[in-house]
């Protein structure tokens, strides 16, 4: 199932949430989150979960949300298994409703009486307005002043006229880019010309993981 139902209630009423630290609250959801996404499977091992999570769970300080899981041919929070098998039931029984029903109060809207899935949260809108931007400059200057490292400009026109890449692409990119960690050492932001030649307007945002995250990550989606 594609949404996860959170008591709020029982979240802010828990003495194990309520003593944890932010960081630990975040990593506790997250590992919520990753196990139903997976059809509430288990995690293989603590080292798994630490991957996922972003915390060491083999350090002491943060030993209390191991707590939370139970052991039996992996990890796995039991109150979110029941809760996904209990909703899961309840769904598979309203679609199997609604196709009974000639979709009648189905899924338009959401079914009645059941659960309607939130809208997406919109994307965030580009500090810098694109359209309105290239009526008043050309399409590269408006890349050249979005780029953090501002080297070899001629070198670079030549690469945006050689590649013509899609502006839009570059500004979403280099948005989550700049805030890599590596990026905030402009020694190692590459020139905006080698940019351009590598074709990284097409790069995937990583969230700054390691291979070995995103490996993990890979296999847990394949689930």
């Amino acid at each position: 199932m594609s949404w996860m139902p959170l008591y709020v209630n029982d979240w802010l009423g828990s003495k194990t949430t309520l003593t944890m630290t932010n960081e630990q609250r975040g990593a506790y959801i997250t590992l919520l989150i990753w196990q139903w996404q997976s059809d509430n499977n288990a995690f293989e091992d603590v080292e798994e979960m630490s991957l996922l999570c972003g915390l060491d769970l083999t350090d002491a300080n943060h030993a209390k949300l191991l707590d939370k899981f139970t052991q039996e041919d992996g990890w796995y929070n039991a109150k979110s298994r029941e809760v996904w098998l209990t909703q899961g039931a309840k769904f598979a029984k309203m679609v199997e409703g609604g196709r009974k029903g000639g979709l009648k109060g189905g899924f338009k809207g959401g079914f009645k009486g059941g659960v309607k899935q939130p809208d997406p949260d919109p994307e965030p809108s580009n500090i810098i307005d694109t359209e309105r931007s290239n009526t008043c400059l050309g399409q590269f200057d408006v890349f050249w002043k979005a780029y953090p490292r501002k080297i070899g400009k001629t070198a670079a026109e030549k690469a945006w006229a050689k590649h013509k890449p899609d502006l839009d692409m570059c500004i979403k990119v280099l948005g989550w880019q700049k805030q890599d960690k590596q990026w905030q050492d402009k020694a190692y932001i590459p020139h905006p010309a080698t940019w351009l030649n590598r074709g990284s307007w097409n790069d995937e945002n990583t969230g700054g993981k390691s291979q070995e995250e995103l490996d993990l990550i890979k296999r847990r989606m394949e689930i």
